[in-house]
């Protein structure tokens, strides 16, 4: 629901150059966003779609650890 508001509604209004913030309590709560968003946006024709999640740490959720910049890879690297 979250993308589609975004790609329907939010940038149209300002000629597609619309960004969106996602603002949770803590720099781990959106990675379950991160995890769900990327697949959905691959499987859609996306092309204008680039997430990004910023912080400065590296992230460990389960063990698995997680930095700015292999969470943050587009496809432009």
């Amino acid at each position: 629901v979250m993308l589609e508001q975004f790609t329907e509604v939010t940038k149209n209004p300002i000629r597609g150059r619309a960004n969106a913030m996602i603002v949770t309590p803590s720099p781990l709560h959106p990675l379950p966003y991160i995890k769900h968003f990327k697949p959905y946006i691959k499987q859609k024709p996306y092309t204008h779609l680039h997430l990004l999640l910023p912080f400065s740490a590296t992230l460990t959720d389960h063990h698995k650890q997680y930095t700015h910049s292999n969470i943050n890879l587009t496809k432009d690297r």
